[in-house]
Order: C-alpha cells, then structure tokens, then sequence
C-alpha cells in the first residue's frame, strides 16, 4: 500500500470513540446475557427431556387438554341451543349479556375457557340457573 494512503487511514485508536473501559463494560454485560439465555435455553431442554423420560405424564396432560376442549363444546353448545330457543341472535344476545359477539362465538365453539363470572352473565341473559346449563359437566368417562 502506498504511504499517502496509509497517513491518510485513521488509526483504530481514533476510530473507536468511547472509551475502552466502556467497551470493556460492554463486552461483560453481553457475555453475561448470552449466560442467562443458555441457562434459559437448558432450563427448556432439561423439561423436555424430562417429558421424554415420563411419557404417561405428557399422554395424561394431552387427554386432560382433549377432555376440555370436549367440555367446553358442550357447555357451548347448550348455550348456543338456549339462545336460539330464546330467538335471539349471536349479536343481540351479546348485547343482552354485555359481552361482544365474537367473544360469545368462541364460547359457544368451545374456544374459549370462560370464567365463572362470563358463565353466570350468560345465564342471567338466558334467564336460567347456572345448574340447567352445566348439568353433567364435566362428564366422567372410565
């Protein structure tokens, strides 16, 4: 490389305009989160070799997810059936109980995990107990 255009090249002191002790801190502080994440990341891979190690643990918690799901499209659709006995619509219902349309259509699918609260606001819409509309919910299977 020619003379002139070393002079002219800025040194890497001048091109580096904090200090080294910042960079320093720098340097630690990223090494120090790049240690939290791997122990995050063992903490994950330790629970799923875990779950590997217990299969009937993972199978129970499945079956227990699948039986929710069944009991909450049931529960729904005896809230859907109601309404429609009641001759209301999905959005004049809502706005009967106060809650939206959308929400109530993802209770009456089953997709939602309604709170004890929202299933008595539906009951008093429906203008019955909470009792004819839960009956045999959950149902035990053997």
């Amino acid at each position: 490389m020619p003379a002139d255009v070393k002079a002219a090249r800025p040194s890497l002191a001048v091109v580096h305009s904090r200090p080294i002790s910042v960079t320093v801190r720098h340097t630690q502080m990223r090494r120090k989160n790049a240690k939290k994440g791997m122990e995050l990341a063992d903490e994950s891979v330790r629970g799923v070799v875990r779950r590997a190690r217990e299969p009937d643990k993972c199978i129970q918690e499945v079956r227990s997810v699948r039986l929710k799901k069944i009991e909450l499209s049931r529960l729904g659709s005896r809230i859907r059936r109601a309404r429609e006995l009641l001759g209301l619509s999905q959005e004049g219902f809502a706005n009967r109980c106060g809650l939206d349309r959308s929400y109530l259509g993802g209770v009456e699918r089953g997709d939602r995990n309604l709170t004890f609260g929202v299933l008595c606001t539906i009951c008093e819409g429906l203008s019955c107990d909470i009792a004819a509309v839960t009956k045999d919910i959950p149902r035990l299977y053997t």
